[in-house]
């Protein structure tokens, strides 16, 4: 998502840049030098050891046949695939739902595609105006649901559209509000897919834009947890010999207790913000490092609260537990879960039933036989129940605490919204204290941006400046050589909520010197033009936006904007059919349409228009 910066603001949103794992949200991180130089020149990968090079999961297959294959069916292995590769557990006869009374959503699978269709009806029931949309990529296993990508150009979206395993249902995505959400514009970015895919193909320059492929690799592959595999297969395969030959490939069963949980970690630690150090992008983190290295988590949150369950917190609960509190760090993911494959239903109660056996095997259960044979004698029912998720509907998880009885539960975390928050673990003593305080300024000022909250900007501003290396020179001149990409756009977006212009186009202005393609930016110094009244200023940023493929959404409304200031009536209707076409529920748009066309001389369309404003008003709420 994107912090949206457009004059009259039709669609206000924060530029989440704080992140959770299911949905990691936000700023894509500044990359190293030496990443941008190598990605420039064609390498999937590079760090200051001189790593392996990614290979792929393809080349595991040969070596590791029986565990590839196992792994291409699982969770993870099944993570994200294109529309055409899918494995298909929806059901797609009569596949529609309506969020409201007047909204209609359908799904439609044939042998040419996937599309989701929109549909907003009037009080009578007739068709108003339709929106479709094709989907190209499938996110999720489908164990518990499915997200659906839709790509356009260099970005890719979110479709308003998701199934849940539970009941075979189609529904709202998470996080969407039935009367009023993204619809088919929320951008993803590598915020979201860490967790959802291989390797993704950024476009130099940009924010969460893509090159062509978008991905390296679709699914999480064997990489993720193993490490990059270019001088493991040299190795094998003969073609690396002599003194100088490595195999740097990791097995996490052989790393100490705490690289080993920074494998599953990255992923399955909710949080209330993960934010990337300096220098380091989502991407950065390789299996054999500490977590910390990439990454300062935040907890401020009890991740099984009152209100609920949150869908990625089974670390979080894990490590609330006797059995892990006691295991003397031997208790892990791997204890209980195999990465490999996930146990079939059949064989799932006596698959976990053994796990837990390995620690307590000596300890016979003191529930009543019968008790335990209504339950299908598992451990895990009443130890580790399901439960409803709070954050994503008709899901539910199983209970991570190990609890002792079934009606037990153990807060962890803060639930306090106001108190500081806490850095995950103990990793704080390897995190040096200006990579946390910049970690909590980005977190706060996520949190003001939401809020329009100026205090709150204050704090996250002085948090930030803290943070940045100390210096003799005057705070302008080293955001003006500042290399922290991250960091200057939140102090931009301080300064912008703080009525403070000029210090806001000094930080937008080395975002784009960094990252020339970087589209808030843009959209930030083009509302500081129009603010002081720099019309060729304005027209300039509003030109480069345009550029973009395709431009974000508040560029059509900076045309609108622009038109309506050079009195040019074909920009207006231009900006506005545009952006009817992504939101044809939007109020001013529609109204700057009606105008336009009647200084045109149009009125027949502009009747048209009018009509059908006043259709939609009659059932919006």
């Amino acid at each position: 998502m994107t912090r949206s910066l457009a004059v009259t603001a039709l669609v206000l949103l924060a530029a989440l840049a704080i992140a959770v794992p299911y949905l990691r949200n936000g700023s894509s991180p500044p990359r190293s030098k030496r990443a941008d130089e190598a990605r420039r020149a064609g390498a999937t990968s590079v760090s200051a050891s001189q790593e392996s090079a990614f290979v792929g999961s393809q080349a595991c297959k040969s070596c590791h046949e029986e565990i590839f294959a196992k792994y291409q069916q699982s969770s993870m292995g099944r993570s994200l695939t294109t529309v055409d590769a899918a494995h298909w557990m929806e059901s797609f006869e009569n596949a529609s739902f309506a969020p409201v009374p007047y909204q209609r959503y359908t799904i439609a699978k044939t042998d040419e595609g996937m599309t989701h269709r929109e549909t907003t009806f009037d009080a009578a029931g007739e068709p108003i105006c339709e929106q479709e949309k094709r989907i190209e990529y499938v996110l999720g296993s489908g164990k518990r649901g499915r997200s659906y990508l839709i790509h356009e150009g260099s970005s890719l979206f979110q479709s308003s559209v998701g199934w849940y395993a539970n009941g075979n249902k189609w529904d709202l995505s998470p996080g969407y509000n039935p009367s009023d959400h993204d619809r088919f514009s929320r951008m993803i970015g590598d915020g979201c897919l860490y967790c959802h895919a291989g390797r993704t193909n950024p476009l130099p320059g940009a924010r969460d834009r893509y090159q062509s492929p978008v991905f390296h690799e679709l699914a999480i592959g064997c990489e993720r947890c193993h490490g990059p595999g270019e001088r493991h297969v040299a190795f094998h395969s003969g073609a690396n010999k002599g003194k100088d030959a490595v195999d740097d490939l990791v097995n996490p069963a052989k790393l100490e207790s705490h690289l080993r949980d920074s494998i599953c970690n990255q992923c399955h630690v909710l949080g209330q913000a993960v934010i990337r150090r300096r220098g380091k992008e989502f991407f950065s983190f390789r299996p054999g490092e500490s977590l910390e290295n990439v990454f300062v988590m935040l907890n401020r949150i009890d991740t099984l609260g009152d209100d609920g369950m949150k869908a990625v917190s089974q670390v979080e609960q894990m490590q609330s537990s006797r059995c892990y509190q006691e295991s003397a760090d031997a208790m892990s993911c791997v204890s209980c879960h195999d990465p490999h494959s996930t146990p079939t239903p059949e064989s799932r109660v006596e698959f976990f039933r053994d796990r837990c056996l390995q620690c307590h095997q000596d300890r016979g259960c003191s529930e009543t036989e019968t008790a335990r044979q209504a339950e299908n004698n598992s451990c895990i029912a009443c130890h580790m129940p399901k439960g409803a998720t709070s954050d994503v509907p008709h899901t539910s998880l199983t209970q991570h605490q190990i609890l002792r009885r079934r009606s037990e539960r153990t807060a962890h975390g803060s639930s306090a919204a106001d108190s500081d928050p806490l850095v995950f673990g103990d990793s704080e003593k390897n995190i040096p204290s200006m990579e946390i305080e910049r970690a909590k300024g980005v977190a706060a000022m996520t949190a003001a941006w939401q809020a329009r909250d100026k205090e709150l900007a204050t704090s996250a501003v002085k948090l930030l400046l803290k943070s940045m290396p100390v210096s003799p020179e005057p705070i302008k001149e080293r955001l003006g050589k500042s290399m922290d990409v991250q960091t200057l756009e939140e102090l931009a977006s301080g300064y912008y909520l703080l009525d403070d212009g000029p210090m806001a186009e000094v930080c937008w202005t080395r975002v784009l010197e960094l990252q020339p393609l970087n589209q808030n930016s843009m959209l930030g110094l083009a509302n500081i033009a129009w603010g002081r009244r720099d019309l060729e200023q304005f027209r300039h940023w509003i030109g480069k936006l345009g550029e973009l493929s395709p431009p974000p959404p508040d560029y059509w409304q900076l045309r609108i904007e622009l038109g309506l200031r050079l009195q040019d009536v074909e920009m207006v209707i231009d900006g506005a059919e545009k952006l009817l076409a992504e939101n044809p529920l939007a109020v001013e748009p529609r109204e700057f349409l009606i105008q336009a066309l009647e200084r045109r001389g149009d009125i027949a369309e502009a009747d048209k228009q009018r009509e059908l404003a006043k259709r939609l008003q009659e059932v919006r709420p």
